[in-house]
């Protein structure tokens, strides 16, 4: 079992990093829990093997994470690229993590102390994790000693220690997230659930009274954030710069996308507007090329919504995280070659994006702007959405694009 845990801890660093950088700590409090409770067992904790029982549940757990690493890794070798991967999946985004989301490391580290988060909903949230951080804090101090003398405390200076640095990963996580607040609150539930636990047994020696008490406080608390989530989840409301938005009840159409609701309005810098009627002529539009079109920056989910893989490598354009912040020559000229090869012959690029000016964005992929500024040509647009189609190769002005 330990030896699957270590199977699942690589796992959980396979669906996202920075949680399982998080977690790391707590997975080695946990072994430490496992060794001490083999070595105080009067049937296991004498004799000369004491050194390997302190050592054996880090042992099984290194080597689950070891093989589960080891397969991953060999399929890489026979059936894709390793090199590709760690750099898109290691490189990048630590690069970008340490550049973008945490910057001042100092800082962040306070914030993450303090609680200290903005948001519309995120100001809600901070009485309850402070109270879980208090009474976790006041367990540790009562409960500690009794633990390392052997005196059976181990299950509430766990649940203390998961409580305090649980505490500190969720607000550390919403920090390097870069996003707002609301949307990296996962672990609420569970340390509200600790808090309150901790809460009653510190308190049970005062009284039903105060256990009473302190349980009715709970679950107002309790029921007020889960209002307030479902609320959010309700109505697809994350993100202050939508309030205002509404999203309907039926889909933009009856037919292909009958599935897709699209917020109204939806507003992007306070200009560009986006509107269903605009989505819904831009995919018929599309749906006319085959899949063989081009989007910049941000709407890329056009190619999931017709069923079409991206013509190019990079996904989604957001420097620093699918792309260095320095500027890779061979990644510009990958791009335009399979444009190329998979026969691109529409163009869409939007006036503004959510974060910054997609024409001003192209500077950054010299290769990529000659190519779409002297092998296309703009015939159109849809709302916010620029189309440019491919010229016949007798238009095409080859000598300026060399």
């Amino acid at each position: 079992m330990i030896a699957l845990a270590g199977v699942c801890f690589f796992m959980s660093f396979m669906a996202k990093q920075s949680v399982a950088a998080l977690f790391a700590p707590l997975w080695v409090v946990l072994l430490v829990f496992l060794a001490r409770r083999a070595v105080l067992t009067p049937s296991r904790g004498a004799g000369p093997g004491r050194a390997r029982r302190w050592l054996e549940p880090a042992g099984w757990f290194s080597l689950g994470a070891a093989l589960a690493t080891g397969v991953w890794f060999g399929w890489l070798a026979l059936f894709s690229d390793v090199e590709n991967f760690l750099h898109y999946f290691l490189v990048l985004p630590a690069t970008f993590g340490v550049h973008d989301r945490i910057g001042d490391s100092t800082g962040t580290l306070g914030q993450a102390l303090t609680l200290m988060n903005d948001g519309v909903l995120a100001r809600w949230f901070v009485l309850p994790l402070a109270l879980a951080a208090v009474a976790a804090a006041a367990m540790l101090f009562r409960r500690v000693w009794g633990w390392w003398q052997g005196r059976g405390e181990s299950r509430w200076v766990l649940a203390a220690l998961l409580g305090l640095y649980l505490v500190f990963a969720q607000n550390f996580f919403i920090l390097s997230l870069g996003d707002q607040a609301e949307n990296g609150y996962a672990l609420l539930g569970v340390l509200m659930a600790i808090g309150i636990v901790l809460a009653l047994e510190l308190l049970g020696s005062r009284g039903a009274g105060w256990r009473s008490a302190t349980g009715a406080v709970a679950a107002v608390v309790m029921v007020a954030l889960a209002a307030t989530g479902i609320k959010a989840s309700w109505s697809r409301q994350s993100h202050d710069i939508l309030q205002g938005s509404v999203f309907p009840t039926e889909g933009l159409d009856q037919d292909k996308l009958a599935h897709l609701r699209w917020a109204e309005p939806t507003v992007v810098w306070g200009k560009y507007s986006v509107s269903g009627r605009d989505l819904r002529r831009l995919y018929r539009r599309l749906e006319q090329n085959d899949g063989k079109f081009f989007v910049f920056p941000d709407f890329t989910f056009f190619y999931g919504l017709l069923g079409a893989r991206s013509p190019q490598p990079v996904v989604a354009f957001y420097t620093g995280l699918t792309s260095p912040y320095e500027y890779d020559a061979e990644l510009d000229r990958r791009i335009v070659r399979e444009l190329r090869a998979n026969d691109v012959n529409l163009a869409v690029i939007e006036q503004r994006a959510w974060l910054r000016k997609p024409y001003e964005m192209l500077a950054e992929f010299p290769e990529l702007r000659d190519y779409l500024t002297f092998e296309f040509e703009k015939v159109g647009s849809i709302g916010m959405f620029d189309l440019f189609e491919r010229k016949s190769p007798d238009e095409t002005d080859n000598e300026s694009y060399k």
